[in-house]
């Protein structure tokens, strides 16, 4: 095991070739080396790219460049793999006469690795699915005969290009290489600890981050027991992944000998937080004592260990080739000819996950550190092999605001890898010290203060550019940079204002509650939004089985895959509690920014507006959630003093009626609709009252009230006429929509045809070219209106107009006027005799609608089952048949109960009209007389379903 000293009487433990010259040649390639460390310490100016003989990118290299990107990255694998091989052999050769040959060799190992990942991708396609096993056999022998080049070869020019590495280095070691078992045990052990993460995450997910079904509270104890579980959790996983890293750097100086000074390796970034994942990048640096030796002597030792660790690591597969400044992909650090154009590749096909940070000009995280530079003030190149002098003092502040605050805030918090722990503790202490130094500026504040203000200043600004709210749960969200990052980075800032000596974010947070900074109750919020979106993360990469962000909390069928775009992550309810404490915390951090005192924190960060969570419940279809949310909110309204409160309590009736209406309780519906108009009468607000006569007409409507439903939507029409004049406007042509809709179930089609019209013309005048939700309903409702006409081929070309708005405007995600677009489509297709795509439309639309409302009945659902149904019936199946129309049926019953309805209505004449065609002419006549019955209670004698009843009744006696 390193002891962090050259010597101690160990053998072979020095780099041979570094101290001995033998050669003039030897000596150039030395002073070389020397120069290129020179420049990137920033001691010499940067010379620019190469402009001599030697230059780092051929014409061959740079063909082989352009022909990868021209590649298609799904379908021309086998070629792009090939090419990856070929431009890989070019840099083993280059590497033999380039000044720079480490990075070729790293260039090489990257690329041979690209195609391997991409080998192993075409092999699980080819692979049968009947046959797992198979799957697990790496290459099954015929498979990899027919794929070019095989993986046997790159095992065999990956275990040259080591070996050529270290004899470079002129290591005493190398005959005993063998990278493949090499990389075989890194990638078991890395296996192993991946198993591990999985598997905990999920069961502290399970065990114990589960929120109400209603309230969305957790309980204490099962707060109490996620913070303990994930801390223990964060504790093993850092630990497990720190032997990992040590273990490689363990074998790299076995082979390369151990370098003349005192070092140590320190890790950096989440994994010094114990954030962490099993697919984080490493983000390290080296840290050296030269103890008298020349410095560039031991800065050579140590960078070359520093690449031969990033070999091992890129024989992991997990590095994508773009991260790398490889000049005829991706010359982000400036390397080409001026004739030659930048590829700009990009990798679509390496599962990222355990690499090394990038070398892009931003980056610096890595002994390897950044190579060139954007900002004319940097020193032109940065490596992170440093004494703790040279590496501490980018806590100071000319230097933390020359290099960028991100870079000392990564190497403000390290932990020890491997090497002298006196040397890190040394190091640690004395960037301590520096932070909790008076600000040269403002020496009323510490250096620490001053610089997490800063932060806090230009991450707000981030952050408001793309705010979390409620709304931002109804689409694609990326777990790090949308939920994760601000979360925690404002917990690092925590640990600047007030001088923490902590690392991890939970432990910062108990730090405070111990020195009565926080209260018991505000660091258990903290600390369980702090959970919340770490184990989401890990979550997401473990599901992935790699770096990839995206998630959506709405429902979803989507199957996760390699080729999974976003992942569905509805189950992780403790994002709602997670929420209900970011949202008053970032409010906290807003107020207290430009606050140059005291910060005086809350005794708790819990969301206290009912409205906010309620909203945020309404979004992602937990209306159980947002059901009690907003009567909660209209209880406290209502127990204060109402004069000053009529206004929110009238919105928050409006908000309930909304909501009962959307789950098809219309009777529910317009009780809240009557509660609200009888207060805004009173206060004379024309909206509200246009707003009131609008939901109650469309409850109306539903209900089966055509002449209650018209009368209130032309006095809302005509509240709106009035204040608007002939400016079009959203509401008059919502109004005249509604309008529409009325005219159509009283069956006059003209009348109903002219509101539509008029009410799509008013929409495009304000929306333009612009997809528009509401454009999109005006296209449904005029295709509705043409299909009573029987005009099929206009129904069909505006359903299908309107399904393609909407999916525009919702991408992937299930909605429900998505699913409305293909219950209407499916309609059409019925009644022009194409019954197999008639089924096929309304299958996608009841899949999508029960994803959406799960297993809460609801009216669009039952609406799917009975068009199903009917589709069975004309196709003759009338066992089919029969069932969807009693499943929709019963549906129905739980929704309305005892209350007449016309859904219920319809549904029995559907299963009357289906007995009747199994000549089953008692049972048919029973639902007739049961609808008829229904009919007359909610439209009396001449409702068009009253009429209908009458006549199938006939029929069934003739």
């Amino acid at each position: 095991m390193a002891t962090g000293a050259f010597g101690r009487g160990q053998k072979n433990e020095a780099f041979r070739s570094l101290p001995i010259m033998k050669s003039p040649r030897q000596l150039a390639l030395m002073l070389r080396l020397i120069k290129v460390l020179l420049v990137r310490a920033g001691v010499e100016e940067n010379p620019g790219p190469l402009t001599n003989e030697k230059s780092e990118v051929t014409k061959e290299m740079y063909e082989l460049g352009c022909k990868i990107k021209a590649c298609d990255q799904q379908t021309e694998l086998k070629e792009q793999a090939d090419l990856m091989c070929q431009l890989g052999q070019e840099y083993i050769k280059s590497a033999e006469t380039s000044d720079i040959w480490y990075e070729h060799y790293v260039w090489s190992c990257a690329l041979y690795n690209a195609a391997k990942c991409r080998i192993k991708k075409l092999i699980r396609k080819e692979t049968d699915d009947s046959n797992p096993d198979l799957a697990d056999d790496l290459e099954p022998r015929m498979k990899k005969r027919r794929l070019h080049p095989s993986l046997e070869h790159i095992d065999e020019q990956l275990q040259v290009l080591e070996s050529n590495f270290v004899k470079k280095c002129r290591a005493a070691n190398h005959g005993e290489l063998s990278t493949k078992a090499a990389t075989q045990k890194y990638t078991d052990t890395l296996e192993n600890i991946r198993e591990y993460s999985n598997t905990t995450v999920n069961d502290i997910i399970e065990k114990y981050m589960v929120v109400d079904d209603v309230t969305t509270e957790m309980k204490n104890e099962d707060e109490d027991n996620t913070i303990k579980h994930s801390k223990v959790f964060y504790n093993g996983l850092t630990q497990q992944l720190l032997d990992f890293y040590e273990s490689i750097i363990n074998d790299c100086f076995s082979v390369l000998g151990y370098p003349d000074c005192k070092y140590a390796f320190i890790a950096l970034g989440s994994i010094s937080r114990k954030e962490v994942t099993a697919y984080s990048d490493l983000e390290w640096a080296i840290l050296f004592d030269p103890l008298g030796k020349p410095v560039d002597h031991i800065r050579i030792q140590l960078l070359m260990m520093a690449y031969y660790m990033h070999l091992k690591v890129l024989n992991l597969g997990e590095t994508l080739i773009n991260c790398l400044d490889i000049p005829v992909l991706s010359d982000f650090n400036k390397q080409l000819p001026p004739d030659m154009k930048d590829n700009d590749f990009f990798d679509k096909v390496t599962t990222g996950g355990v690499a090394f940070d990038g070398t892009l000009p931003h980056a610096s995280k890595t002994p390897i550190g950044r190579k060139s530079r954007v900002d004319p003030n940097k020193p032109p190149k940065l490596e992170l092999i440093m004494t703790i002098d040279e590496m501490s003092k980018f806590q100071f502040t000319d230097e933390s605001l020359k290099e960028g605050y991100h870079l000392s805030d990564v190497l403000m918090t390290s932990t020890l890898i491997t090497g002298e722990f006196a040397l890190w503790e040394q190091y640690n202490d004395k960037v301590h010290f520096i932070l909790s130094s008076p600000s040269e500026t403002n020496p009323d504040i510490t250096v620490g203060r001053e610089r997490a203000v800063r932060i806090l200043e230009e991450d707000l600004r981030k952050y408001s550019e793309k705010p979390l709210s409620p709304e931002s749960f109804t689409q694609k969200m990326r777990t790090k940079h949308d939920i994760y990052r601000f979360a925690t980075i404002t917990i690092n800032i925590l640990k600047l204002m007030h001088g923490c000596k902590s690392f991890a974010p939970l432990d910062i947070l108990e730090e405070l509650r111990e020195n009565g900074i926080l209260t018991e109750g505000a660091t258990q919020d903290l600390q369980i939004m702090v959970c919340s979106v770490i184990n989401l993360r890990h979550l997401v990469y473990g599901r992935y089985k790699q770096q990839k962000e995206f998630i959506s909390f709405l429902p979803s069928d989507n199957q996760v895959d390699d080729d999974a775009i976003v992942m569905p992550v509805r189950s992780f309810t403790a994002i709602l509690r997670f929420f209900n404490t970011f949202m008053p915390w970032c409010e906290f951090l807003k107020t207290n920014l430009n606050v140059s005192g005291t910060w005086a924190y809350s005794k708790r960060y819990i969301e206290e507006s009912n409205k906010v969570k309620a909203h945020l419940y309404k979004n992602i279809f937990f209306f159980k959630r947002a059901l009690h949310a907003y009567k909660t909110e209209l209880q406290k309204l209502q127990s204060l003093d109402t004069g000053e409160k009529e206004g929110e309590i009238a919105s928050t009736h409006t908000a309930i009626g909304l909501l009962y209406q959307s789950q098809g309780f219309y009777s529910d519906a317009l009780l809240h609709h009557n509660d609200s108009l009888k207060i805004i009468r009173k206060t004379d607000d024309k909206n509200g009252v246009y707003g009131s006569l609008n939901n109650i007409g469309l409850a109306y409507r539903k209900m089966g009230d055509l002449t209650k439903a018209l009368e209130c939507q032309r006095d809302s029409l005509a509240i709106k006429r009035l204040i608007h004049k002939d400016n079009p406007h959203p509401e008059i042509a919502g109004s005249l929509d509604n309008i529409g809709l009325v005219y159509r179930n009283m069956g006059d089609l003209t009348k109903a045809l002219e509101s539509h019209q008029e009410c799509l013309t008013i929409r495009r005048l304000i929306h333009k070219d612009s997809p528009h939700p509401d454009v999109a309903g005006s296209l449904d409702n005029i295709a509705l209106v043409y299909r009573n006409m029987g005009d099929l081929t206009k129904a069909l070309a505006g359903h299908q107009e309107s399904l393609t708005l909407r999916r525009l405007i919702y991408k992937d995600s299930p909605h429900p006027d998505v699913a409305s677009s293909l219950d209407n489509i499916g309609l059409v297709y019925t009644d022009m005799g194409d019954l197999t795509k008639a089924l096929e439309s309304h299958q996608k639309s009841l899949t999508m609608r029960r994803l959406i409302h799960k297993d809460s009945p609801h009216p669009d659902v039952a609406s799917s089952l009975n068009n199903i149904g009917n589709v069975y019936g004309n196709m003759g199946d009338l066992n089919k048949a029969l069932e969807y129309h009693q499943e929709g049926l019963a549906m129905k019953r739980l929704m309305h109960k005892n209350t007449p309805n016309p859904d219920i209505a319809t549904s029995m004449m559907n299963i009357g009209i289906t007995h009747q065609l199994m000549g089953e002419q008692t049972e048919a006549l029973s639902y007739y007389l049961e609808s008829l019955s229904l009919a007359r209670q909610y439209g009396g004698d001449s409702h068009p379903h009253y009429k209908r009843a009458l006549e199938w009744i006939d029929k069934c006696k003739e």
